[in-house]
């Protein structure tokens, strides 16, 4: 279901900086609990989809953005977009594709924003400068008192 192969994407998800700092991290060990629908949606018979599409307006809305993101292209997101303008309301076409490409990336913000060749590895970012900044705060005495 994703648009690149998949170790593309696991090598550009574990790219990383640098060596490896204590004071550079970060660490979701929690997968939100509203994964489960979609992690488990394909082991549910199609009584049990309709059941629960029945129940909720929002399982409801998953249903849909599945079919959306089956039947749905989303290599114009690819596509240089217009600037925003004021006042102006959002493209509804490209809030469903962006939708049916997050689904397709299992929900993964980081994948879908890499796939979009946005800067999510923060290797964009000037480490060495942030690191000197840290430095020269640590050497800072603290207030009396």
């Amino acid at each position: 279901m994703l648009p690149c192969s998949k170790m593309a994407m696991l090598r550009a998800q574990h790219k990383g900086f640098g060596p490896v700092s204590s004071a550079h991290s970060t660490s979701h060990d929690r997968a939100s609990p509203f994964l489960i629908l979609h992690f488990g949606w394909e082991f549910l018979t199609s009584q049990e989809k309709s059941l629960l599409c029945s129940l909720h307006p929002a399982i409801r809305s998953y249903s849909r953005l599945r079919l959306v993101a089956s039947s749905t292209a989303i290599h114009h997101l690819l596509e240089p977009r217009p600037a925003p303008v004021p006042d102006k309301p959002t493209d509804k076409t490209r809030v469903a594709r962006m939708a049916a490409a997050l689904l397709r990336f299992n929900f993964n913000y980081g994948n879908l924003i890499r796939w979009l060749k946005g800067p999510y590895t923060y290797d964009h970012g000037n480490w060495t400068a942030l690191q000197d900044c840290i430095r020269v705060i640590e050497q800072i005495p603290p207030r009396p008192g």
